[in-house]
């Protein structure tokens, strides 16, 4: 992954070569830092702010690390905040337990829209199967509960669950057994009924009229 702050973008490099520029994340940090640190100010609470830009996936290649913003990768970021610790504390109990009360109460509820929905597209459209969580391409299942990409010959034991968290994420906040089943192209409807027993998601209905979400 490249950060280009000149152009405003933020380049992705699949395996297989792929090109993906999306809208620089970098200059996203430096907006949400600025926002929170007015709205803090706004409510005369002034703390400092520690602006990190934090790579969810381990598996990430970055080249070049940027200047402008601290970059961590998720696992680095216990002893990082661990780096701050001091024996004085900066704040009372009081005025921490303050600020948590304050955002509590500014909070808005976020209001997801289900994308297919809101841009009209069809769940056949979508790529389906499991999917590579490197670079996009069909996964096979391999023993051990392990998928294997063959196009950037990696595994992955994690790439089920997020098969699944895209469709709740980008199709329906309910599921069944079909939908998984040709969401995922399993061959029959004993695979998906063995997937979403192994799943933490909630149960609904009985026999047929089965459904599945994630609360």
């Amino acid at each position: 992954m490249h950060f280009d702050e000149k152009s405003g973008k933020t380049i992705k490099i699949a395996p297989n070569g792929t090109v993906e520029k999306y809208d620089c994340v970098i200059h996203q940090v430096d907006r949400a830092t600025t926002g929170l640190t007015e709205w803090l100010k706004q409510r005369n609470i002034n703390i400092p702010i520690e602006p990190v830009l934090v790579m969810a996936n381990n598996k990430t290649e970055i080249p070049e690390l940027p200047n402008s913003v601290t970059l961590k990768y998720a696992k680095q970021l216990p002893r990082y905040i661990r780096n701050f610790l001091s024996d004085e504390p900066l704040m009372t109990a009081n005025q921490i337990s303050r600020i948590a009360r304050t955002v509590k109460e500014n909070r808005r509820k976020w209001l997801h829209e289900i994308p297919c929905k809101r841009y009209n597209i069809h769940p056949n459209d979508l790529i389906r199967g499991v999917l590579c969580q490197t670079c996009n391409e069909p996964a096979s299942r391999v023993r051990g509960h392990s998928w294997y990409c063959k196009s950037c010959k990696k595994n992955s034991k994690d790439a089920l669950q997020q098969a699944i968290e895209d469709w709740f994420l980008l199709v329906s906040p309910t599921l069944t057994n079909r939908q998984i089943r040709i969401f995922l192209e399993l061959k029959s409807s004993s695979a998906a009924s063995v997937i979403l027993r192994r799943t933490n998601l909630r149960r609904h209905g009985a026999t047929r009229n089965i459904t599945y979400t994630k609360s």
